[in-house]
């Protein structure tokens, strides 16, 4: 906790009446202390990264080290909801978690991530032959652990049926050891790109060959509002309501994705059928405007329910 923001936000506080507070994420509720009497939301709780580090663990000590953290993480959660009188988490999967992080907080909703439909549109243009794209800054570790995965186990099998093929990394790559991923032919880092929706919008597929990480894919949310149908592993679309082979395709075997990728870059119609299925289910579930009329109605909700509590 950073006690210059304490305390401007207490000065802010002290400053003014303010109806409700939402904080957002864990770096603004542990300020929960500071607006102690007000009604207070807590959004987006995310446990999942702490929940599955403590499932990958390769040896006895490093699963007991994950272990205890995962425990810590769950007690400080918990401790922290005591000052809110509602929050909210973006998937199934993460109410799951924080069932049995908090299992005394009852006031939980489910809000998933969303995107600007109306901002994100397909590009219109022809796409180019045999392209992919990961986008993913590999300064996030679980964006490195699945460029480490996908280059090893999965590209050699990509281009060996299709040699043509390519695959663009986008994000920015400085403090990365990139030399520590396996040299691959075909793949091109392209460092921060002014406009990535054009270039995820003129690529064939997008991939998500994600093992780790929580919360809601915005990078595969992104691409079906382009036009750009996604192979993921089911982790990387965990928390989304997608439909294998409809929305999608999904595959977590190395063989089985690399199949998955080469039937898509060998069949338009499949592209095309995949794009128009995931625009409309983007646009049907995952659009900005419908879900932040949700969360309003929730933070005002909130407010009357919590204000005679509350402020006493």
């Amino acid at each position: 906790m950073s006690s210059e923001v304490a305390n401007v936000a207490r000065h802010e506080m002290d400053r003014c009446l303010f109806d409700g507070v939402v904080a957002c994420e864990l770096e603004s509720a542990v300020y929960g202390q500071v607006w102690r009497g007000t009604p207070a939301l807590f959004d987006d709780v995310e446990l999942a990264v702490s929940a599955d580090a403590a499932k990958r663990a390769r040896s006895a000590y490093e699963r007991i080290r994950r272990q205890l953290a995962w425990l810590k993480m769950r007690k400080y959660v918990a401790g922290l909801l005591e000052g809110y009188q509602a929050c909210t988490v973006v998937s199934h999967v993460e109410r799951a978690h924080l069932a049995v992080a908090a299992p005394k907080m009852r006031n939980v909703h489910e809000i998933p991530n969303g995107v600007d439909t109306m901002a994100l549109v397909p590009a219109g243009r022809t796409k180019k032959p045999f392209s992919l794209i990961y986008p993913g800054a590999l300064t996030y570790g679980a964006n490195f652990d699945a460029m480490a995965y996908f280059l090893t186990e999965i590209w050699p099998r990509i281009l060996a049926a299709e040699p043509g093929v390519t695959l663009r990394i986008t994000g920015k790559t400085d403090g990365v050891r990139i030399d520590r991923l396996p040299t691959a032919p075909n793949v091109v880092f392209t460092g921060y790109v002014d406009d990535i929706q054009a270039l995820v919008a003129d690529m064939c597929a997008c991939v998500v060959p994600l093992r780790i990480g929580g919360g809601t894919r915005l990078k595969i949310l992104e691409a079906m509002a382009l036009g750009t149908p996604v192979v993921s592993t089911r982790k990387g679309a965990e928390g989304l309501a997608v439909t294998h082979a409809k929305d999608i395709l999904l595959a977590d075997a190395p063989e089985d994705f690399a199949q998955n990728v080469v039937k898509l870059l060998r069949s338009e119609p499949l592209r095309q059928e995949l794009a128009d299925h995931a625009r409309a289910l983007v646009k049907g579930s995952y659009d900005w405007k419908m879900i932040g009329d949700r969360f309003r109605t929730l933070v005002e909700e909130t407010v009357r329910a919590s204000a005679p509590t509350v402020r006493k």
